[in-house]
């Protein structure tokens, strides 16, 4: 039973580093969420990938934008976390980032 709830931890976490993998390099580019979203909680998991693909899902790099003037960037991943609601702990976590970085 323990080695087949490792097996499953173990499979969770790769599958875990392919979602974050796969949403940097193939993420939200369109602006708008497309017009076939209209779910409230779906339209919600759409900017949070916008916010990943714009490498606004880290602290670090939150900060680096910072550093490089990019507040651009950074007002844009602000706004698009303070629409979602309700919000998760992914959205209040960067959303605190963000704004002690601005």
């Amino acid at each position: 039973f323990d080695s087949e709830f490792r097996k499953l931890l173990l499979a969770k976490r790769k599958l875990q580093t392919y979602i974050e993998r796969y949403i940097k390099y193939f993420g939200e580019y369109d602006t708008s969420p497309p017009s076939y979203i209209r779910h409230p909680a779906d339209i919600c998991n759409w900017r949070r990938r916008k916010v990943i693909s714009l490498d606004g899902n880290n602290f670090k790099e939150v900060f680096e934008m910072a550093k490089d003037n990019n507040f651009k960037k950074l007002r844009e991943i602000k706004q698009l976390l303070i629409e979602n609601e309700p919000k998760t702990c992914f959205d209040l976590q960067n959303l605190i980032a963000v704004s002690l970085a601005l």
